[in-house]
């Protein structure tokens, strides 16, 4: 009885076949497992019985799947970030418009109930109206909330249309990542200059060019392949693009 007719009868006239050939002093013809490398694994398989596999074969095994599952971690670790990140985004934007909306409102009521004013009220909701511009950029462009003038890219082809959003995404990186160098240019340039009614160093206001456009950076990689692939923006559940332009 050959290695090859032991998988003939399936499980159970396999292992006749391994006593009987035992009983008359012979022993079945042992093959190792292919290792890792090998295409048909399939094929091998019906030869006989199998050897268990060799270490090198299982180390090396063990490796390339931890090989393969890293780039798997390193993007969970990205879309994590990127999500905390987005919300911390938004959460300044929010505290930022409400701190203003609540200092002007206190403010106007306090300059006609009591014929008085909080001096820094104005000055402060202006420097928050200048950074809530700034940070708010990256969330719109996620949302394809900005302008954009969009008749070639609608009218052309969808090659030349992917690359033309090629191009209009290189320069907004390149336009956004100078603005972020010349900003912290400014911010080093403005420790000395102070508010006129806070007092306070005016590097505070103008470090919201570098970081808002330095966010926005971030922001436009994190949808690039599919606004590239298909000139697709994210959805949110609260905010619709379009409607707000309407409005």
């Amino acid at each position: 009885m050959g290695p090859g007719e032991l998988s003939r009868g399936g499980p159970e006239a396999g292992l006749h076949g391994l006593a009987s050939e035992r009983r008359a002093g012979r022993h079945p013809q042992l093959r190792p497992l292919p290792d890792a490398g090998d295409a048909d694994l399939s094929d091998h398989a019906r030869g006989g019985v199998h050897a268990p596999p060799r270490f090198a074969s299982a180390r090396r095994r063990m490796t390339a799947l931890a090989w393969t599952k890293a780039p798997g971690r390193f993007g969970d670790a990205v879309r994590v970030f990127d999500r905390a990140l987005l919300a911390a985004n938004r959460a300044l934007m929010i505290a930022a418009l409400a701190a203003m909306a609540v200092l002007v409102f206190v403010s106007v009521s306090l300059r006609y109930l009591t014929n008085d004013a909080i001096l820094w009220a104005e000055e402060l909701s202006r420097y928050l109206m200048v950074w809530l511009t700034f940070v708010g950029v990256g969330p719109v462009l996620r949302l394809g909330g900005h302008v954009a003038v969009d008749n070639l890219h609608v009218a052309a082809s969808p090659r030349i249309a992917r690359a033309l959003r090629v191009v209009v995404a290189a320069l907004i990186v390149i336009f956004a990542a100078y603005m972020a160098y010349v900003g912290f240019g400014y911010v080093a340039r403005s420790w000395r200059q102070t508010t006129p009614v806070l007092h306070m160093p005016f590097a505070y206001v103008a470090m919201a060019v570098p970081v808002g456009f330095g966010l926005a950076v971030w922001h436009l990689l994190m949808i690039l392949a599919p606004y590239v692939r298909d000139g697709a923006f994210e959805t949110s559940d609260d905010l619709e693009p379009e409607e707000a332009a309407a409005a």
